[in-house]
């Protein structure tokens, strides 16, 4: 049997379970957070990509709104909507 000091428990495991139990949080609130920041990043991104898409129909066509039907801009603006279904499963029968 082992004693945790910073709990002032005893426990049969390797670990004091209050402390596996916090380094668990710890670890998922740090990769939580490293989510959220890539979540900016990708959504800056996108939105650049559109911004550049529009600047290019509007150079190419003096209309900006046809960029609007390129699949780019679709996809990126359904992304950033959550609008995007999961991609179908494909049959690996035959």
């Amino acid at each position: 049997m082992s004693y945790c000091v910073k709990h002032a428990t005893t426990f049969h495991t390797q670990t004091c379970e209050r402390c596996s139990d916090e380094s668990t949080i710890a670890r998922l609130t740090a990769e939580a957070e490293r989510l959220s920041a890539r979540c900016v990043t990708l959504e800056t991104a996108a939105l650049k990509v559109i911004e550049f898409n529009l600047r290019e129909a509007n150079d190419r066509y003096r209309d900006a709104n046809r960029a609007n039907d390129w699949a780019c801009v679709r996809v990126l603006r359904a992304a950033l909507h959550n609008d995007l279904a999961p991609p179908a499963k494909e049959d690996s029968d035959g």
